[in-house]
């Protein structure tokens, strides 16, 4: 397991997205399945701008959501909604 710097999530040293979704206390719960389990629970940009780390710009959304959102832009649009 890769972590810190060898991470790879780590872009320049910004790899605190689950943090601070945690700490805005907003519900680990899928943004679109609503799927509560935290085990598969990712950090998703709104704006896609992996330096905008304000809460507002974040939400949780599973693996298989994420990766939809990612490569389905009517899926993205839906999340707006």
């Amino acid at each position: 397991m890769y972590v810190g710097e060898k991470s790879l999530n780590w872009i320049n040293g910004e790899r605190s997205y689950r943090k601070i979704l945690v700490r805005s206390r907003k519900e680990p719960i899928c943004s679109l399945c609503r799927i509560a389990d935290s085990r598969v629970l990712n950090a998703h940009h709104l704006d896609h701008q992996r330096t905008n780390n304000k809460a507002s710009n974040l939400i949780w959304l599973c693996l298989n959501c994420h990766y939809l959102v990612h490569h389905d832009r009517g899926l993205e649009k839906r999340l707006f909604s």
